[in-house]
């Protein structure tokens, strides 16, 4: 009788330590990411052998059938915005740190810290409108069929799907049920 307890106790650990590296593979970070087929105009592929300028000018570069021509005007359109957006996004970030400092002050002056939020959205609606305006000078560049898979493909860059990495931020781990119920991944 002590043999067989002996022998189930060993099944039971087998069958624990099967059970925790099922576990723990399923929860390695990005095991459910990275290069699948993903959705939209960004497929698979390993993007770590593109640089940084590339991957932002890729999504223009999708469109189909573009004439050397285009491509060669849309590259220069995007980057000329990119060099503008640059000193736009210097300034909404000089603009966050000020308006952090003056929100966490000892005594906050609140007329500040509403004359820098209006500065800060100011310069935020600036970009908008420079994005703008490169949008509309690459649709006018392109043919019916091109400038309608632009419209519904040039915000997809930011949408998660299957194949995408998920955003970088802190990994907190679970932290209970979410919004609907679920329980959040272990990280």
């Amino acid at each position: 009788m002590n043999t067989n307890l002996k022998f189930s106790l060993a099944k039971m650990t087998g069958l624990i330590m099967i059970i925790m590296l099922a576990i723990t593979s399923n929860a390695q970070p990005g095991a459910d990411q990275g290069n699948g087929p993903g959705t939209g105009i960004h497929r698979g592929g390993n993007r770590g052998d593109s640089t940084k300028m590339d991957r932002k000018e890729k999504p223009f570069l999708k469109i189909p059938e573009l004439t050397k021509e285009q491509e060669k005007k849309i590259k220069q359109t995007g980057l000329k915005f990119r060099k503008e957006a640059k000193n736009f996004r210097n300034q909404i970030a000089e603009k966050r740190a000020h308006l952090k400092t003056l929100s966490e002050a000892d005594k906050a002056n609140q007329v500040e810290i509403e004359k820098t939020i209006d500065e800060l959205t100011a310069i935020q609606g600036q970009l908008m409108k420079k994005k703008s305006q490169m949008e509309q000078e690459i649709r006018s560049m392109l043919t019916d069929d091109q400038r309608l898979f632009f419209d519904r493909h040039k915000g997809e860059k930011n949408k998660k799907g299957p194949g995408r990495k998920m955003g970088k931020g802190k990994k907190h781990g679970s932290r209970g049920p979410g919004p609907m119920g679920e329980e959040g991944p272990m990280k």
